[in-house]
């Protein structure tokens, strides 16, 4: 099933100001559609206690009641071999989640933009922060393990059980990192110590990797079937410091800042 997702800016004091070009970029790359100039506020009726995931973010831009539960959904079918890390007593699954909502936050524009790494990305990408990155890195999971899913739009598809480190290895520097069948059932991340051609991933150029590309998270939140931002499938995303950001967006990447209430319970 393929969602259509309507996300509401709202014209609110203490909102970013947005900014029509990347806005509009936004929109394009989500494949969904916003609607501007929006004067009230969505409020969402239970924290996550409900599966309302993104519940941080209800006073401003956020997604409707039925957005949030398709990235509640799929955060859940990702952590679902995992008990203790689903119930949040990992704190790396309080990040994920942030990584998750990330539609939902009223500053989302300002992540996707033109690539930093221009020799490295061919299309613009969607930013992560590097802490961010790093504490909800498939390496903190090691210990809960992922459910694999065959495709996050299509539930007939088989679902896995993977370790992290096989499925995410990271790559040694230089090397390529591609996305394919190399002989497997199913696409895989693999590197190479030769271009990639067809297995290429989308938003890449087929070019050696080197710092946050090399990584095992750089491969999971590359993946539509890992960690990428939900609604945000067809753009790269690319791992950044924020000093990387440039003047005119200096808060380009997704942050770590992650409010937490007194009430929020699994």
């Amino acid at each position: 099933m393929v969602w259509r997702v309507v996300f509401l800016a709202v014209a609110a004091a203490g909102v970013a100001s947005s900014n029509p070009a990347l806005d509009l970029l936004w929109c394009n790359a989500t494949t969904r559609k916003q609607v501007m100039n929006v004067r009230t506020v969505l409020a969402f009726l239970h924290p996550i206690a409900n599966n309302q995931e993104s519940v941080e973010n209800q006073d401003q831009r956020c997604c409707l009641p039925i957005h949030d539960t398709q990235i509640s959904s799929t955060y859940f079918s990702l952590m679902d071999t995992g008990r203790i890390c689903k119930q949040g007593q990992n704190m790396a699954s309080e990040y994920l989640k942030s990584v998750f909502c990330a539609a939902c936050r009223p500053t989302s524009n300002q992540y996707l933009s033109d690539a930093i790494d221009v020799a490295y990305f061919s299309q613009p990408t969607f930013k992560i922060c590097r802490d961010l990155a790093v504490a909800a890195g498939p390496s903190q999971f090691a210990d809960c393990g992922f459910v694999y899913v065959g495709d996050r739009q299509d539930t007939c598809k088989p679902s896995i059980a993977v370790a992290p480190n096989v499925v995410f290895p990271g790559c040694t520097q230089g090397q390529h990192i591609c996305y394919g069948n190399d002989g497997l059932y199913s696409s895989a991340w693999y590197c190479s110590n030769s271009p990639c051609g067809v297995d290429t991933p989308a938003g890449f150029r087929d070019a050696p990797c080197s710092g946050d590309t090399c990584t095992d998270y750089f491969m999971f939140f590359n993946d539509n079937r890992g960690g990428k931002p939900i609604f945000f499938e067809g753009s790269a995303a690319e791992i950044v410091d924020p000093s990387q950001c440039p003047p005119s967006n200096p808060a380009c990447c997704l942050p770590s800042d992650i409010p937490f209430s007194s009430d929020e319970t699994m």
